[in-house]
């Protein structure tokens, strides 16, 4: 049962990719149908009989393809750790720990932006932030008319559950600078100070490799996935004026797709390549940010039945165990709350139970930098290059420690 579980996690992101192809197939059974009528009328039943037996192989064998590489991807899954094997509670379903209506994860007082909040993820996200009596949500979407929709839902919702939180619905493009900067100065004039951002927006790139796409997408996908994070993140920080509380709180929905090359996402190689850097961008960042300054955590949402996934072709009725929405939702108020501290920096699955990670994984934590980050397999700061000789490892280090000292003395 649990590995039936884990290899289900990243049903959204392999969903978005990979239910299209059985909508090719059956386009082009259609299609076939459709040329058959045509050849029948020009050039008799016979040949429309011979070209249908060619085509129907044709059209055979690309369906047996499709099939073939999904199975080999939830093989590749199932086999790989897709959790880590000391943890053994695996959550699918929102549950207490992490539950908005405690007392210990409310949001009173604090304004918190949610990017992408007008559907999917986001918006269970933004729901949940509700849930915990946020005094306001602002919810980013590029879609005027998404945005108004899905504020008036969030503000029914409130309602319905007593919060006395003030929903908004906003509409900017997180991957243009120009948008960004009217939202920000308008918050400013509006004397609204931000005090938890949750970075929920994401551009999932074409299916095509790098090289034969052209440069303006690949790089719109680094805008979007890259850009708009240090972006959203530098004006976040740097805001003027002060908040409910002294420490800011910044939430970074990623996704195993930014270290799962092979199995994830393999037919979008710039969607794992720009969260991997996003990612690694908010990991840096945090490094450099004292966790009272801003407190930083990344996590996967998990495998959720979004409407993105339901127009890949995706649907209850394909006997896969989803996530419900709401896991990632009271994750990323948790992960706003001082109980998530220990995580500052690093990069952790809504699935896990956080009362196990801590108690099971906090040591750890606490004693390995690199641990739970993105970085090179097989390669770390804590297995350096056998190739340089230990004496002048340490000479270096010495003189980056040394560095570091004049240049915290200058500050």
């Amino acid at each position: 049962m649990r590995n039936r579980q884990l290899w289900m996690t990243g049903a959204c992101d392999w969903l978005i990719i990979k239910a299209p192809a059985f909508q090719y197939s059956a386009d082009l059974v259609a299609d076939l149908e459709r040329r058959m009528e045509m050849m029948e009328k020009e050039k008799g039943a016979n040949a429309a009989r011979g070209y249908k037996r060619r085509m129907a192989d044709q059209t055979m064998v690309l369906l047996l393809l499709h099939i073939t590489i999904i199975l080999i991807i939830i093989n590749t899954i199932h086999q790989s750790p897709m959790s880590l094997p000391s943890l053994k509670e695996y959550r699918r379903n929102p549950y207490e720990a992490t539950s908005p209506s405690r007392p210990e994860l409310s949001q009173a007082g604090r304004t918190v932006v949610v990017t992408g909040g007008n559907s999917g993820i986001g918006y269970a996200i933004a729901r949940n932030f509700v849930k915990a009596s946020a005094k306001r949500v602002i919810i980013l979407g590029r879609r005027p008319d998404v945005v108004k929709s899905a504020a008036d839902r969030l503000v029914q919702e409130g309602k319905e559950d007593g919060s006395p939180s003030l929903v908004e619905g906003r509409v900017c493009d997180v991957g243009s600078l120009e948008a960004t900067e009217a939202l920000w100065s308008g918050l400013e004039k509006e004397g609204i100070f931000v005090d938890v951002l949750v970075l929920s927006a994401a551009s999932h790139g074409k299916v095509s490799p790098i090289l034969k796409s052209d440069l303006g997408s690949v790089w719109g996908d680094f805008e979007a996935n890259v850009r708009s994070l240090l972006d959203f993140t530098q004006r976040f920080y740097n805001q003027k004026g002060k908040g409910a509380t002294e420490r800011k709180f910044l939430v970074n929905i990623s996704t195993i797709a930014a270290y799962m090359w092979g199995s994830m996402a393999p037919e979008r190689p710039t969607y794992g390549l720009t969260k991997n850097a996003g990612t690694t961008l908010i990991q840096q960042i945090a490094k450099d940010t004292d966790v009272n300054d801003m407190q930083i955590v990344s996590f996967h949402p998990g495998g959720v039945l979004t409407d993105m996934a339901r127009a890949a072709g995706a649907s209850e009725e394909m006997g896969i165990p989803f996530d419900d929405e709401n896991l990632p939702g009271q994750m990323a108020v948790w992960a706003a709350s001082r109980e998530a501290e220990y995580l500052h920096g690093r990069f952790v699955w809504a699935n896990w139970d956080v009362d196990e990670v801590k108690k099971v994984l906090g040591k750890q934590i606490a004693e390995e930098p690199n641990f739970l980050k993105v970085g090179m397999e097989g390669l770390s700061e804590s297995m350096p290059n056998p190739m340089i000789p230990p004496e002048m490892l340490e000479k270096i280090m010495k003189f980056q420690q040394d560095l570091q000292a004049k240049l915290e003395a200058q500050k």
